[in-house]
């Protein structure tokens, strides 16, 4: 029998359960390049243009979760599981409040993202990441 931790329960742990596979079934994303934000997976590193830009481990990991679904949503609780783990009723509240923090390190202007999108109804997703494009 398997407990929330180890895969979870109905829609959401089925759906927690597909991305843990996929993300072990895919190699992760090592560079993610938006406009000028670099993220360096391998190295945890994220840089604006030459700056480096300093995340708690949380938001560098909830950034990472979003680069590697390679442009498309996540949802408010696949990624409250796949950052915090199981969580209170409330935690979609405290991740919109952990949103805008990340946006306002990563944003020119936070109140009109470009890099990280709200899929409104249906979750977050980073913009496309330049550095996987062939030139």
């Amino acid at each position: 029998m398997r407990n929330d931790r180890e895969g979870g329960s109905g829609k959401a742990g089925a759906g927690l359960q597909r991305e843990v596979e996929r993300r072990e079934r895919e190699p992760a994303a090592v560079l993610y390049r938006v406009g000028d934000l670099t993220i360096d997976a391998a190295r945890r590193i994220a840089e604006r243009g030459a700056r480096s830009v300093c995340f708690s481990p949380k938001e560098f990991e909830a950034l990472h979760v979003l680069a590697n679904a390679n442009g498309g949503v996540v949802s408010p609780l696949e990624l409250i599981e796949l950052v915090w783990g199981p969580r209170p009723a409330g935690a979609a509240q405290h991740l919109r409040v952990f949103i805008g923090r990340i946006r306002a390190k990563i944003e020119d202007d936070p109140e009109r993202p470009k890099v990280l999108l709200t899929e409104k109804g249906s979750g977050y997703r980073m913009a496309p990441n330049e550095a996987a494009r062939p030139r």
